[in-house]
């Protein structure tokens, strides 16, 4: 709660300052109040706890930034470095197929994770799905239940959407990429943001489980997205598919595919091993790879 009297002339640069960061707030008179207390992100303890767990990586924060990806691909441009970058407002942050993600400041989870991997480049397509799940495991874990996944790159929860992941890969030498992996989580929005996105989404202070801080979300997300993606290679994809499966939140639903201009509907039969979708349709089954296609329901 503030005074707005005693910022004199000021008042209508706060106002505008406010605005501009997308902090929620109403106003009673010359009262200002925001909607509800922001928890900041706490960078150090962050950095302490990764290093406490055996993950040794640079942490970056920043309060307002253009995207988290372009964050950790300048630090590797600059120190060739295992990096985590994180921020309370991203200003061009993006989804897949140059979607725009709403970042509003101080209530939802920006973070990337940049880190080098040997990897087969057919096997690219797959790491969406391990940070994925990496991600529903770290939520299901502090009591936040049914985080399902929608091929290829989003969290859902009941229907509507929880977070997504973006994932920039730039190759290094044979078989070894850096990989930017950028996700975002909504975890504390109101009702009245949440209904100006589309498609419809939700936030995991309206999943019913104790609301826990941003940061202690952003600890365990990050730690199980470092593990898991420095653990996965061949001999764990088939595992891999069987966990996709399990929470796939279209699995066996009539959906249609937005592939190169032309609709096509069928059955969504899950992942194959490459990591594309797999859709049985009245042709036969028919493969698409996550960069070809927009997935929605029939």
């Amino acid at each position: 709660m503030l005074d707005l009297t005693q910022v004199g002339n000021y008042r209508a640069d706060l106002l505008l300052t406010i605005d501009n960061l997308g902090v929620e707030y109403k106003l009673d008179g010359q009262v200002l109040r925001l909607r509800k207390r922001i928890e900041m992100i706490d960078i150090d303890a962050l950095q302490l706890s990764l290093v406490q767990r055996g993950l040794k990586t640079t942490c970056q924060y920043r309060l307002e930034t253009k995207s988290t990806n372009l964050d950790v691909i300048a630090l590797f441009d600059q120190k060739a470095i295992t990096s985590v970058a994180t921020c309370e407002k991203q200003t061009h942050g993006k989804g897949r197929r140059g979607n725009h993600w709403v970042s509003p400041f101080g209530q939802n989870i920006y973070c990337t994770v940049g880190i080098l991997k040997s990897i087969k480049p057919a096997n690219l397509g797959l790491l969406s799905i391990v940070t994925g799940l990496a991600i529903s495991k770290a939520l299901d874990n502090f009591g936040y239940k049914a985080v399902k996944l929608k091929w290829p790159n989003d969290l859902y929860h009941q229907g509507k959407k929880l977070g997504g992941i973006l994932i920039e890969s730039r190759p290094v030498k044979d078989d070894e990429y850096f990989l930017a992996i950028g996700f975002g989580i909504n975890v504390d929005m109101s009702n009245e943001a949440l209904a100006a996105i589309e498609p419809a989404a939700t936030c995991l202070n309206l999943m019913g489980s104790k609301l826990l801080t941003r940061n202690q979300i952003l600890l365990e997300t990050v730690s199980q997205v470092l593990k898991d993606i420095a653990a996965f290679s061949d001999k764990s994809i088939s595992q891999l598919v069987r966990a996709f499966d399990e929470i796939d939140a279209f699995k066996g639903m009539s959906v249609k595919v937005l592939s190169s201009g032309k609709t096509i509907t069928g059955i969504n039969a899950g992942i194959a091993q490459t990591g594309q979708l797999q859709l049985e349709t009245e042709q036969g089954m028919m493969l698409f790879s996550a960069a070809d296609i927009s997935l929605r329901h029939a």
